[in-house]
């Protein structure tokens, strides 16, 4: 059953988390409603700092859907990324948006989830094997890593 006060409990949540504390620390930056449609919303975000995404502003699609909080939203990059989780398509490869959702999960913890997956990628259980593989040759030697910035690089 959908539950249109958890909704817009967690929207509120997270548009006052967005307000009331600097983003240096969370890094999200904007929420809104897709054409009124509060089970449509689209999230800005910056990279996490120290890492090739840092200065890099993310935007991606949440589709809430009749049975959230039981089951998870469809989430997908709108910005494009070269990351070894998420597909050139912008879809994400994420334990917690499938067989490990948990309906104690909300938008806020989710948004967490997605940055900290940029700042630690799984590269053994790719979306984007081209970005898995290059991510783990990047460890190899400097060219390795210079040829995966690159790529980065020209995603965004």
């Amino acid at each position: 059953m959908l539950s249109y006060k958890r909704i817009t409990n967690e929207y509120n949540e997270l548009k006052d988390y967005i307000n009331n504390y600097p983003s240096i620390d969370h890094r999200i930056i904007d929420i809104n409603i897709i054409n009124d449609n509060i089970l449509d919303l689209e999230i800005c975000f910056i990279g996490p700092i120290e890492t090739p995404y840092e200065d890099i502003i993310n935007t991606i699609s949440i589709k809430l859907n009749d049975n959230y909080p039981n089951k998870p939203p469809v989430i997908k990059f709108l910005t494009k990324i070269f990351h070894p989780n998420i597909s050139i398509d912008g879809l994400i490869c994420l334990d917690i948006l499938k067989d490990n959702w948990k309906p104690i999960y909300t938008l806020r913890t989710i948004i967490i989830s997605l940055i900290s997956l940029l700042s630690d990628p799984n590269p053994d259980s790719p979306v984007n094997s081209y970005a898995g593989k290059l991510y783990k040759e990047s460890f190899l030697s400097l060219d390795n890593k210079i040829k995966y910035l690159k790529e980065i690089i020209h995603y965004s």
